[in-house]
């Protein structure tokens, strides 16, 4: 296996690439996953299948795929022939140091825009040698160890980000994986109800499934286990309602299904490496700048 990873501009951390190249192998991301920043996964060569949300997609050649924070996802193998994509991590400093450089174009009210479903996937034929050749300098670019030409990539993934949503089309999806199809009604149950005493002796039943059936099929699919999916959710949903409500985080821990304050607060320190308090603290400064 060929790896290539490196964080462009260390001196600034809301900005990062990745880029990997598998020739041959069976490896799968196991552990589904989610983080504080956005995400475009642009798979460079060969298939693979990409768990987002709900539903599991055929990713191909020329595929881009944004996520927004705090999406849980999980890419697996289709079958065993290479395959190879490229990562473009980014917070919200750097979308805001786009628009200042823009101008006056609201880059972050267009993503928030684009990704209010959390994911959305970009497949355009016209488009996808543009796409794989810019993303293809961005990795030689990278190689370089002047500042200029590690400030050339950075604005470089700015105009292959406009490009792309430019030239975004609700009709260029890539087609969902059929044969999970149960696992996609289960997901949609999940996130309906994620606030009530969800288990998954109830869930098998309700779907008319093996209890541990569907304990191994959950977990090949999504990567986490029944109870650890179902407490991503409500933290998400927590995450939510402390952004937009001054409601306290005692009730919020109770809204969205959690049965402690303790369970709450770890839960929500493992996805996102702070408390819900000192998370509060930094969404409350967010507002007010």
């Amino acid at each position: 296996m060929q790896r290539y990873q490196k964080n462009l501009l260390s001196d600034n951390k809301n900005f990062a690439i990745e880029y990997v190249e598998r020739p041959h192998t069976q490896e799968t991301m196991y552990c589904g996953h989610c983080h504080i920043h956005y995400e475009i996964y642009v798979q460079m060569g060969g298939r693979r299948c990409y768990f987002l949300k709900n539903s599991v997609y055929e990713i191909e050649t020329g595929d881009v795929v944004f996520i927004a924070p705090g999406l849980v996802h999980k890419t697996s193998n289709i079958d065993k022939n290479p395959h190879s994509r490229l990562l473009i991590e980014f917070d919200e400093k750097y979308l805001d140091d786009l628009n200042a450089f823009l101008g006056g174009i609201d880059i972050r009210k267009k993503f928030s825009q684009l990704l209010s479903n959390g994911y959305i996937i970009f497949r355009n034929e016209e488009h996808k040698d543009e796409i794989l050749k810019a993303c293809r300098l961005l990795v030689k670019s990278d190689e370089s160890e002047d500042t200029f030409d590690k400030l050339k990539c950075r604005l470089s993934v700015g105009g292959l980000i406009l490009d792309i949503l430019s030239s975004i089309d609700e009709t260029n999806k890539a087609s969902e994986v059929s044969s999970r199809y149960k696992i996609s009604e289960i997901l949609n149950y999940i996130n309906d109800n994620y606030n009530k005493n969800l288990s998954l002796k109830e869930t098998s039943e309700k779907f008319y499934l093996s209890y541990y059936y569907l304990s191994r099929l959950f977990k090949e699919v999504t990567g986490f286990t029944f109870v650890a999916y179902v407490n991503i959710i409500r933290v998400n949903k927590a995450k939510l309602l402390i952004d937009e409500t001054d409601e306290k985080l005692e009730a919020i821990s109770e809204i969205v299904g959690f049965g402690s304050q303790k369970q709450f607060v770890r839960v929500f320190k493992t996805l996102y490496g702070i408390s819900p308090s000192k998370y509060r603290s930094i969404a409350k400064r967010r507002r007010q700048s």
